[in-house]
């Protein structure tokens, strides 16, 4: 599954030139609604450990780029190895058969033609990565190739690199909330997840590092907000959302996530999934696990990164949102460190 990230640049003089931390790895992710970064640390013993993370909310044109060269140097981002995550509905993931008798370091180019018929933007903009789909033994019939537009990723790139991070891989959504997953005992069983962007959600299916289904939902946080109410006075977030509102959306990801399920199970020789995760959604974490675990078969639980990670101080339920995917991203390492760790979370 490293094999998964993309690789779109690596700026290998400009590495060998510095002295860069090889025991832990930044993850700066931007988006519209703000910039978020965080740095992981590894020990040969315990939990990762969460040695800064921070959030800003979003700024613009020229300004962006200072604060962003600010934000790098303050809190030493530039002295690791960098991940970012592609904004989601900036890239696809596509099922495909896997060629015949293609070695490994020859797939990509075997499914590069195949894929030209499936996008809708030339192919020489497109960037793609392949990696395989778990639980088909020694068969491997399929295989999931990512493809993004290079024209969409280049500025972001572009981006970080002028603000001093060290670049090395872009991450998706998926693999972010994998390499949270893999910390938490649910793994072992299987982890069923929903993950709530701002403008659309996931269902991301993960066993023991593996990426077994990743289903998008067209509702996110975004869409039960309402900027102000009937005076014009903007409302506190409590207030912003309906109870007509959450259970749309409740229910539309119930019912994604049963036939996520009803696939994963039907199509994979793996043991039944025994509880849903919800990812940190700030101060809305109990409305949503309640109404959750009353319409679905299996219990709900919100994942608290407190529990899989060290940090010198509690990280509180707004953050762990805002900062998710950042901390995702810096924990691209983690299954190498993990070999050689002791489990880093018990089961309650």
């Amino acid at each position: 599954m490293n094999n998964m990230v993309k690789k779109i640049y690596q700026f290998k003089e400009r590495l060998l030139r510095r002295q860069l931390s090889t025991e832990g790895r930044s993850g700066v992710v931007l988006d519209d609604a703000g910039l978020s970064f965080a740095i992981i640390q590894y020990r040969s013993q315990g939990k990762p450990i969460l040695a800064d993370f921070g959030y800003l909310p979003q700024v613009s044109g020229a300004d962006r780029s200072l604060v962003l060269q600010k934000m790098v140097k303050q809190h030493g981002l530039n002295k690791y190895y960098c991940s970012t995550c592609a904004q989601p509905g900036r890239y696809r993931i596509l099922m495909l058969e896997r060629p015949g008798n293609v070695p490994e370091d020859e797939l990509l180019p075997a499914v590069r033609w195949r894929v030209k018929e499936l996008i809708d933007f030339s192919l020489d903009d497109a960037i793609l990565d392949v990696f395989s789909l778990p639980g088909q033994g020694m068969q491997q019939r399929n295989l999931n190739v990512v493809v993004a537009k290079r024209s969409d990723l280049e500025p972001r790139v572009r981006e970080l690199q002028i603000a001093g991070c060290i670049l090395d891989s872009i991450d998706i959504v998926e693999m972010a909330i994998r390499n949270i997953t893999l910390l938490m005992p649910e793994d072992d069983q299987g982890s069923a997840v929903i993950y709530l962007g701002e403008n659309s959600g996931r269902i991301v299916i993960t066993r023991k590092g593996g990426l077994y289904l990743s289903r998008v939902v067209d509702i996110g946080m975004g869409h039960l907000r309402v900027e102000e109410d009937d005076s014009g006075l903007r409302m506190e977030r409590e207030d912003l959302i309906s109870a007509q509102h959450m259970q749309s959306l409740l229910e539309r990801y119930a019912l994604e996530m049963q036939r996520s399920l009803d696939y994963y199970e039907s199509h994979f020789p793996v043991p039944p999934i025994k509880q849903v995760l919800l990812t940190p959604v700030g101060d809305l974490n109990s409305t949503m696990e309640s109404y959750l675990a009353s319409v679905m078969r299996l219990p709900v639980k919100v994942i608290d990164l407190n529990d899989i990670l060290e940090c010198s101080d509690i990280i509180d339920r707004n953050m762990q949102e805002k900062c998710l995917l950042a901390i995702g991203v810096a924990l691209r390492d983690v299954s190498e460190h993990l070999s050689s760790s002791q489990p880093v979370a018990a089961v309650g």
